[in-house]
C-alpha cells in the first residue's frame, strides 16, 4: 500500500502589516466556517417570505459588517498582545461580534423571537420554505 503525503490546508495566512518579510497572521478555517454558517442562516431567514427574484440583504450586510468588525478586533488583539500570548483564537472575537450583532439586529427589527424559536409552520407544505430557498432540485426525502 502506498501512502500519500498530501495534506489539506487548515488555515489562511495573511502577511503582517508593518512586520518583517515572511511574518504571517493565521486564520483557521473554523474561524471562517462557523461564523459563515450563521451569516448564511441570517440571509436565508431574511428571505424566508421573499417572493421576488431579488434577494433581500437586510440581515446579510449587517452580518458581514459584524464579521469584519470581529476580524479587526482579532487583529487589534494580536497587535496589542492581549492576554500576554502571541496567538489568540479568532473565534473569541468573531463569535461574539457576529452572534451579538445578529441578536441585537433581530431584536431591533422585532424578529428575535421568530429567529430563536422558528416559524410556526407545521411543515405539511411539500413545496415549503426550504425547497424554495435552496433550489428546485429533487430532495432525498423519499430515499429509503
Amino acid at each position: 500500500r502506498e501512502v500519500s503525503n498530501e495534506s489539506l490546508p487548515m488555515l489562511f495566512l495573511f502577511p503582517r502589516l508593518g512586520g518583517n518579510v515572511g511574518d504571517f497572521s493565521m486564520l483557521g478555517y473554523g474561524d471562517v466556517i462557523l461564523p459563515g454558517l450563521l451569516i448564511v442562516h441570517n440571509h436565508l431567514f431574511d428571505n424566508r417570505y421573499n417572493e421576488s427574484s431579488k434577494p433581500r440583504l437586510a440581515y446579510l450586510v449587517p452580518s458581514i459588517v459584524a464579521y469584519v468588525a470581529g476580524l479587526l478586533l482579532t487583529f487589534l488583539a494580536l497587535h496589542l498582545q492581549v492576554g500576554g500570548q502571541g496567538g489568540q483564537p479568532a473565534l473569541c472575537y468573531l463569535v461574539p461580534t457576529v452572534l451579538g450583532g445578529t441578536v441585537a439586529y433581530a431584536h431591533f427589527r422585532g424578529d428575535l423571537k421568530e429567529m430563536w424559536v422558528g416559524s410556526q409552520d407545521d411543515g405539511t407544505d411539500p413545496d415549503g420554505e426550504g425547497e424554495r430557498l435552496i433550489g428546485t432540485g429533487s430532495t432525498n426525502s423519499s430515499a429509503v
